[in-house]
């Protein structure tokens, strides 16, 4: 990057140089004029100022052509320069999301499984419970809650994995 920078500041030097030799070179052409031939001109000289001009303006188009250039040379540069980090940097990024994802999936199916093994533990005491009541409408009740027990529970599983599902496909949108 420094690399760079210091092209730019090379660059401004030496269009400084330039325009320190032009300067002095047309001051010392301009001293050795008398001040009737710079009011008054001869023909020669009219042409000779006007090839010296045309001289300056092709000389002063060439220099803007190659500093473009050059300029344009170093943006290329530096974007490319950019382009690579970025990559290298959105490389490792997403590797690590995609790590820390299944990870994190890992910990969500252990924890389903743990929770489901306690719950199905549960759920067949209170079933063994609902077997002991000998009043059939009771019984019917309680087999009918321990029913919506399992029920619920499955849905809201359900719903939690495809919640964190959900959060997989979410993106920021560009605008």
């Amino acid at each position: 990057m420094s690399s760079e920078l210091e092209k730019f500041d090379n660059q401004d030097r030496i269009l400084e140089k330039i325009n320190q030799d032009d300067f002095h070179t047309n001051s010392l052409i301009q001293r050795h004029r008398t001040f009737l031939q710079r009011l008054f001109p001869s023909q020669l000289q009219q042409t000779v100022d006007l090839f010296e001009l045309s001289q300056a303006r092709t000389e002063l188009e060439f220099r803007d052509k190659t500093l473009n250039m050059v300029k344009t040379a170093q943006l290329q540069c530096i974007s490319e320069t950019f382009n690579d980090f970025l990559e290298k940097s959105k490389a490792q990024s997403r590797r690590d999301r995609a790590e820390f994802i299944l990870r994190q999936r890992n910990r969500l199916q252990d924890t389903v499984n743990y929770e489901c093994e306690k719950f199905t533990q549960n759920i067949a005491r209170e079933l063994e419970r609902v077997d002991r009541i000998s009043i059939p409408v009771l019984k019917n009740r309680e087999q009918d809650r321990v029913f919506a027990m399992i029920d619920s529970f499955h849905r809201t599983v359900e719903i939690l994995i495809k919640d964190f599902e959900n959060i997989l496909r979410e993106k920021i949108s560009p605008r």
